[in-house]
């Protein structure tokens, strides 16, 4: 049956080709989309039994979730709980690391010591971090990442030897295995070493990952969590001036990997969708090609069944052809997939979890042969079922900002006040560098690492209570909006006096002026503060919403306070410089401010060095993924459209061939057989793009939430796109059809088409 069916394939090669051609993109396109969707949502976690990990997220009696955890919370869980077997904490951060050589900026987890233990991770060299160590004053201990251990040491022998981080000796203790993957990139992990004498009930600013018990659900996790939030209250105290009454958490336990792909997991099963589609429209394609083919072959066939073949070896033998070009057509295809996977992981590097390793592993490729086969039997059925039917009758602005970021550790600067000097020395510095427009510094840039949030205190009249609301917060200085370009809405901006704490001030964003006192100028005057202990801040201007940490969500509420002392336990000493200047870009405006910044602090080296707009970017890449993948498999989609439409409409205008010499012979004219090969292939075209752009524009509107700034309709592109498959519409009928009108009538009538 095998050599029966290629020689009935190779009769048609055109024919052949083109399925195989048609059904190879559709099955490329799912095979790559198949690949990243089983890596990020299918495959767990790299970790020894992942899913009995989970992130300690909480959310309030007002329904806001994805709260962080506390160093309260974490001793409070590891002494008291009755669901985990471990608890730990981390933070993602920065450090300097200097010593031999140029200054250096690495990014760094600070962690509990039972953050290893809790993954189940343990290093390839050395060991990880004892209690000890994770003690107050503990010894100094880090643990390289693989990548940092070569880079640095080259892969030396590291183990006991020293790193200057933030002007403090630290002895390398681990380096970590070579496949050791977590959400957040790092070169260092360093001891947290919480403390417990100064841990308070809040603000949330760490995360926290457990280790389940064994049988222990989310459920039970989550009402054990509930159990200890008394405890927690009565064991910690609030924030100073904060009633333990105001702190209403509850349990929101949630697998680690739910929020390690976050909102990834819904804009790649939308476009699972989307290559879904198209490989159903690959299917279609083919088994159009399909009946066109068991169309011409219907004598054959017949002839078949005159000869004594039952109804059901025809069959067979119809879907064992289509089987054959479907497991073809799959191979080709995982070739595609194979080829085109490290390019679009190229594109997409950034956008997914570092934690997946996205390969075309054998799951994909049982997927591949299973969509193949299913593909084969879908465009062989129907012909098969069609002729079955039959038988009867026959037998049967961005650009222009730098963002740098720099840390004055306790190590530098001891005394707050002074580092809120020498901030200020620096900012006046990075002023003077050459062709710098203004500058401005906060401890958070929009769309950078995710800044704190914290209830404040809102006065609303004199005879009702303040009542507490969650609000981004970020420390900021004079000029900071002016650099990031934020509007100023009403009211005036912050100056150094301000700075100075004889009279606090606040901005706040125009949403949370409209959300609490109906108008941007209605909150001019009015006056907020973070805990009861603190003196109220008065409002003295509002800045324009600003996405703070998401693109793919409303402008977050936003509070922007000054340097006061009163404020700095709240505060890092790490804080990002927001430098505008039309140099940002060109040979040495690095230089410049490198110097600007070493004529304050030599020790400082520039770190995390970056444009606005690649912040921006990195942002966006959540949308970027969503359009780069739906460019690609709209592109694919077009692809076939236009290989179905030429495939088909050439096929059948040249099975009547013969019919038009006939018509010829008898004296028909060239125009009305141009007519009678055009008109239906023209109608029919243009009824699948109206169609075409209709559904368009409905999938487009579902999308829209997903994608940033981006419309649902571009009236543009469907005109673009209608133009292309009616020209090659026609043009596949033209071919065939200039064959019959230019040629003798008699070279027609000896054709079989």
């Amino acid at each position: 049956m095998v050599r029966q069916t290629v020689r009935r394939l190779r009769r048609s090669p055109g024919l052949t080709i083109t399925a195989l051609l048609t059904f190879a993109v559709g099955i490329g396109a799912a095979a790559a989309m198949f690949s990243v969707v089983n890596a990020v949502l299918l495959e767990p976690l790299p970790y020894s039994e992942s899913d009995r990990l989970v992130a300690l997220t909480h959310r309030t009696d007002t329904g806001r979730g994805g709260l962080p955890a506390s160093t309260a919370i974490y001793f409070t869980y590891r002494d008291n709980n009755k669901s985990f077997e471990s608890v730990a904490l981390w933070t993602a951060g920065a450090a300097s690391v200097t010593g031999s050589g140029r200054p250096e900026e690495v990014r760094v987890l600070r962690t509990t010591f039972d953050f290893l233990p809790t993954l189940r991770v343990v290093p390839a060299l050395g060991r990880g971090f004892t209690a000890a160590e994770d003690e107050p004053r503990g010894p100094r201990a880090v643990i390289l990442t693989h990548g940092y251990w070569q880079r640095r040491f080259g892969g030396a022998a590291a183990v006991g030897t020293s790193l200057v981080i933030d002007g403090q000796p630290y002895s390398v203790v681990g380096v970590l295995p070579e496949t050791f993957r977590f959400p957040r990139a790092a070169d260092l992990l360093l001891p947290m070493q919480p403390i417990r004498a100064i841990s308070f009930v809040g603000p949330l600013g760490e995360n926290g990952i457990a280790r389940l018990r064994p049988g222990v659900t989310l459920e039970t996790a989550n009402a054990d969590v509930n159990r200890m939030m008394p405890i927690l209250t009565a064991t910690f105290p609030p924030v100073p001036g904060m009633a333990r009454s105001t702190f209403r958490l509850q349990g929101d336990v949630q697998p680690l990997k739910t929020t390690v792909v976050g909102t990834l997991a819904n804009v790649l099963w939308v476009l699972m969708g989307t290559v879904a589609l198209l490989f159903a429209v690959a299917s279609v394609n083919v088994t159009n090609l399909q009946i066109v083919r068991t169309d011409a072959r219907e004598q054959e066939l017949a002839v078949e069944v005159v000869l004594g073949a039952s109804r059901a070896r025809v069959v067979s033998s119809l879907l064992f052809e289509s089987t054959l070009l479907g497991l073809g057509g799959g191979a080709i295809g995982l070739a595609i997939a194979a080829a085109g996977l490290p390019a679009l992981l190229a594109i997409a590097t950034n956008q997914l979890p570092l934690s997946v390793d996205v390969s075309i592993s054998p799951t994909v490729m049982a997927f591949t042969v299973a969509i193949s086969l299913v593909g084969g039997l879908l465009f062989g059925g129907v012909p098969a079922l069609r002729y079955v039917r039959r038988l009867p009758a026959v037998s049967a602005a961005h650009s222009r900002t730098q963002t740098l970021t720099v840390s004055l550790p306790d190590s530098v600067v001891a005394n707050f006040a002074d580092a809120r000097q020498r901030l200020r020395l620096l900012q006046d510095r990075l002023a003077a560098a050459p062709g710098v427009a203004k500058v401005g510094f906060a401890s958070r840039v929009p769309l950078g690492d995710p800044g704190p949030s914290s209830s404040l205190f809102i006065e609303t009249s004199a005879s009702t209570a303040p009542t507490p609301r969650q609000q981004e917060i970020r420390f900021a200085s004079p000029g900071f909006l002016e650099s990031m370009g934020i509007r100023l809405v009403a009211g005036r901006s912050l100056n150094w006096t301000d700075q100075d704490g004889s009279r606090r001030v606040v901005l706040v964003s125009e949403s949370m002026a409209r959300r609490e006192w109906g108008s941007a100028q209605a909150a001019i005057g009015k006056r907020i503060r973070m805990t009861p202990a603190e003196p109220w801040a008065e409002v003295v201007g509002v800045a324009g919403d600003v996405h703070q940490e998401s693109l793919v969500e409303e402008p977050e509420a936003t509070v922007y306070f000054t340097l006061g002392e009163r404020l700095a336990q709240f505060m890092s000493r790490t804080v990002t410089f927001a430098v505008r200047s039309d140099r940002v870009g060109t040979p040495g405006f690095l230089d410049n401010l490198q110097q600007a910044v070493w004529s304050v602090a030599p020790e400082l080296p520039l770190a995390r060095t970056e444009r606005m707009g690649d912040v921006w970017r990195r942002a966006m890449e959540g949308t970027t993924l969503t359009l780069v993948l739906i460019g690609i498999t709209g592109t694919m989609a077009a692809l076939l459209g236009l290989i179905g439409i030429y495939g088909v409409t050439s096929y059948v205008v040249a099975q009547r061939f013969r019919e038009m010499g006939i018509r010829m012979a008898l004296g028909a004219q060239a125009a009305t057989l141009w007519r009678l090969l055009l008109g239906r292939v023209v109608m029919l075209v243009a009824v699948g793009v109206v169609l075409g752009v209709l559904g368009a524009v409905w999938l487009s509107r579902l999308m829209t939430p997903l994608l940033f700034g981006v419309a649902a309709v571009d009236p543009a592109t469907y005109f673009v796109i209608s133009a292309l498959l009616m020209s090659t519409a026609l043009v596949a009928g033209a071919i065939p059809a200039l064959r019959v009108t230019s040629g003798a009538p008699l070279r027609a009538l000896r054709t079989d088409g």
